[in-house]
């Protein structure tokens, strides 16, 4: 007797809608990668006082000790979500390409970046407010550079937020699609197109019982009721 075809193994890719999906990530990536190229511009030119610097800026020079500089908090957290941002959109990137990229998967990863962010920004937002940094500064490299690091952190927030609704309507998408075709296939098997979401019913063998129980399955078509149970003739 012919062996059943062996169900598709279920892939955890999800169908992302590519014009959305790309779009974010493209603001994503820019803005981590100009803000981390920003950074490290200002770090290396304070340290050799190569930039005018207003008293005010958030990236306070160590007169005590020579070549360093102490930035604060804010600051450093700016710094590592965009490093976070770059190394997140390249993992994910990879998983999309070898289709196993999960939308769990990827709404943890948009939920990290997104705190860091939003907590960066925060703080940078507080400090420019309480020391009117933007007022203070004037036409120089520094102050520009500055008012671009704030403009970059709102592109992020804002491609991040739309990121997370975007893997949100994907997982909302997926459970709906695989409740539905339950309630349709009327005791059939499932097994997955390529795209990986989408389920088809299978007809399921008859001989075909729950793995390790002995069993097997019943076919209702042939099925006849005994005597004495609902439906039977007798």
């Amino acid at each position: 007797m012919a062996k059943p075809p062996k169900p598709r193994r279920a892939r955890r890719h999800a169908h992302y809608p590519r014009l959305p999906f790309f779009i974010s990530r493209f603001f994503q990536f820019v803005s981590g990668i100009a803000v981390i190229a920003i950074i490290y511009f200002l770090a290396s030119h304070f340290v050799r006082s190569e930039v005018h610097v207003p008293k005010i800026f958030p990236m306070i020079i160590n007169h005590n000790k020579a070549n360093r500089f102490d930035a604060p908090w804010f600051w450093v957290t700016i710094h590592i979500a965009a490093h976070v941002t770059v190394f997140a959109h390249i993992s994910t990137s990879i998983l999309h390409c070898l289709h196993r990229l999960s939308p769990m998967y990827n709404l943890g990863v948009n939920l990290l970046v997104f705190g860091g962010w939003a907590v960066g920004f925060g703080g940078l937002v507080a400090y420019s407010i309480r020391w009117k940094v933007v007022q203070y500064c004037d036409s120089s490299l520094s102050c520009r550079l500055y008012e671009a690091v704030l403009a970059c952190c709102v592109i992020a927030l804002v491609s991040t937020l739309c990121a997370l609704i975007l893997d949100i309507i994907v997982m909302k998408r997926h459970r709906r699609s695989v409740y539905h075709n339950i309630e349709n296939t009327g005791g059939k098997g499932f097994g997955f197109d390529d795209d990986g979401i989408s389920m088809r019913a299978q007809p399921l063998p008859v001989d075909a019982g729950l793995p390790d129980s002995g069993h097997r399955a019943i076919d209702l078509g042939k099925y006849e009721p005994r005597r004495g149970e609902p439906g039977s003739k007798g």
